[in-house]
């Protein structure tokens, strides 16, 4: 099984290739500044937030601290390393979105914040992709390399 720098240097890797081929692509048609940045901050939230936060050794605690562990505590007791729910993209990737995003969220509606603007769900959107794609990476990797 890849260690966690391993992972990130794959999201790294993934990131950089990612973003080149955009700018390859922008060059014969322009596209949206701001989608690509999302986009590229999905991939960078995948450094993170990656599908090994079940382990209780996790890289990303140190990286990210106390605070970060304490919020992930459950979810490393709640699920299985390497499961469906852990690792499987997209799946997986929603399952961390919506625990870590649901809290966050009400406190948000509670107070009364309203945003209807499409855009702003296109470009969330489009951090997701980002970071499903990195999710994808981790999982490809998990699966091509022996433990």
């Amino acid at each position: 099984m890849p260690s966690g720098q391993v992972h990130s240097s794959t999201t790294i890797v993934t990131m950089v290739a990612t973003t080149e081929a955009i700018i390859i692509y922008e060059a014969s048609k322009p596209i949206e500044i701001q989608s690509t940045a999302c986009f590229i901050l999905g991939l960078s939230i995948g450094l993170i937030m990656s599908p090994d936060l079940d382990l209780d050794k996790n890289i990303n605690f140190t990286r990210m601290g106390l605070l970060w562990k304490l919020i992930w505590w459950p979810y490393t007791k709640a699920i299985a390393h390497r499961s469906t729910i852990s690792h499987f993209p997209i799946l997986s990737t929603v399952i961390r979105v919506l625990y870590v995003g649901l809290l966050p969220t009400a406190i948000a509606l509670l107070m009364g914040l309203r945003i209807y603007e499409a855009q702003i769900y296109w470009l969330l959107f489009m951090a997701l992709i980002g970071l499903i794609t990195s999710d994808t990476a981790h999982y490809y990797q998990d699966m091509t390399t022996s433990s």
